[in-house]
């Protein structure tokens, strides 16, 4: 009997001690991952082609603005974004015109 009492006192405690623990949130990053170096030689006047080349491909390319090309890279736990840095190139005639986001080439 005593052991009985003992064992259901372990299950009890070992229950109410679950609902008190916070679940493992795991890291998620998503979209475009860029290295500074990268983001460094991006330059005005480079083609489409070595701008695929030197950041690999956008991840927003939106219908309605073709020579606007956005990469974006999200980090975050547990639904919550906790950093999210954006580039966007602008292109003319099939070259760079105009570079924009926060995650700018360092001048």
């Amino acid at each position: 009997m005593n052991r009985l009492r003992l064992a259901l006192v372990f299950v009890g405690a070992s229950v109410l001690a679950g609902c008190f623990l916070k679940p493992h949130e795991l890291e998620v990053r998503q979209g475009n991952y860029i290295e500074r170096e990268k983001i460094n030689k991006l330059s005005i006047g480079m083609s489409q082609e070595q701008v695929k080349y030197l950041l690999g491909s956008p991840l927003v390319v939106d219908v309605l603005k073709p020579n606007q090309w956005g990469y974006v890279y999200l980090q975050g736990s547990g639904g919550d974004v906790a950093r999210e840095r954006t580039l966007i190139v602008i292109f003319e005639d099939g070259k760079v015109t105009d570079i924009d986001g926060d995650y700018l080439p360092e001048q």
